[in-house]
């Protein structure tokens, strides 16, 4: 069970590193949950949880240990699915998301017909991406990491996004037509 903790903390040491920020360990709840989990012989699984923990404590505070979210471990977990009540008082479950579903568009998103001959997928996932970066701006009012948050992203995977989709954030900031 040792080796877990090692791995783990070594994939999130490289993880953080790799985002620019400074790791700040695991915490031991953490640690005892990682070593609870059947890890039949599979270091990937272990690699992919680590560091979505870590990604998912460094976007909330970046001095705190690395906290254990169960979410982490369920790799169809998605921002978008109401989770359950906690049963646990919120001081022994610090660093559970919260999950805001973002509100449904004036209009709803539609694509050409199936059946008419299919559509061009690449083409309408970017359409698709495109909305949602553009609604989360819109609600956080242009500010970047409030629009991160809301589309369960870090700051940087959100700035990668913009660029991928030649967004400019500052177009959303509401004083931006005060001058």
């Amino acid at each position: 069970h040792e080796d877990i903790s090692l791995l783990a903390d070594f994939f999130g040491r490289r993880i953080a590193r790799e985002e620019g920020q400074m790791f700040p360990g695991l915490s031991a709840d953490a640690i005892r949950a990682l070593e609870a989990h059947d890890w039949p012989g599979n270091v990937r699984e272990l690699k992919n949880v680590a560091e979505r923990l870590t990604l998912r404590s460094l976007a909330v505070d970046v001095n705190q240990p690395v906290a254990f979210d169960p979410a982490a471990i369920d790799p169809f977990a998605s921002p978008y699915r109401p989770l359950p009540a906690l049963s646990q008082p919120r001081e022994t479950a610090p660093n559970h998301p919260v999950h805001i579903p973002l509100p449904r568009p004036s209009e709803s998103y539609t694509h050409p017909p199936l059946e008419l001959g299919g559509i061009d997928y690449e083409t309408e996932t970017r359409r698709f991406e495109r909305r949602m970066l553009e609604e989360a701006l819109e609600l956080s009012n242009g500010h970047q990491k409030d629009a991160a948050g809301l589309l369960g992203l870090n700051y940087h995977q959100l700035r990668f996004q913009l660029k991928k989709h030649k967004i400019d954030a500052s177009r959303f900031k509401p004083d931006r037509d005060a001058d």
